[in-house]
C-alpha cells in the first residue's frame, strides 16, 4: 500500500487523462519507488480517486 500511496503522490503520468465510459477520467501514474517500477491507474471521481489497477 505505501508503493501505491507514493506513486499516487509523486507518480508520472504516462496515459491520459482520458474519458472513460462511465464518465470518468482515468490517468495512469508510473513511479519508481524502492527499486521496483509502481503503475496505477486511477479513476478520478468527483470527490475522490478510486483505484483501478495496480501493476
Amino acid at each position: 500500500m505505501a508503493l501505491v500511496l507514493e506513486a499516487l503522490r509523486g507518480g508520472e503520468g504516462i496515459s491520459g487523462p482520458k474519458l472513460d465510459q462511465w464518465g470518468d477520467w482515468r490517468i495512469k501514474l508510473s513511479k519508481t519507488v524502492a527499486g521496483r517500477r509502481i503503475q496505477v491507474v486511477v479513476a478520478v471521481k468527483e470527490t475522490h480517486l478510486v483505484i483501478v489497477t495496480v501493476i
